[in-house]
């Protein structure tokens, strides 16, 4: 079902996303997938959380800005 990962990222329309909890109310498949992807999910959070706090480095910055922009 790959529709729970859309699910846990809140990016289902209102149908999608009762139609992922119809599933998850009666299927015990659904239920265990989902509770793997949240488990992944929050092991990514408490590993790289911390690093959306840092500065980005001065390195990067500089080379970000030195690259010449794509005309729209």
């Amino acid at each position: 079902m790959n529709d729970i990962n859309a699910y846990l990222d809140g990016a289902l329309g209102d149908d999608e996303r009762q139609e992922v909890e119809r599933a998850l109310e009666h299927d015990p498949e659904a239920q265990a997938l989902m509770g793997r992807y949240r488990q992944q999910v929050d092991e990514l959070h408490r590993l790289y959380d911390k690093v959306l706090d840092e500065p980005v480095p001065d390195s990067m910055l500089s080379l970000l800005r030195a690259r010449p922009s794509k005309p729209s």
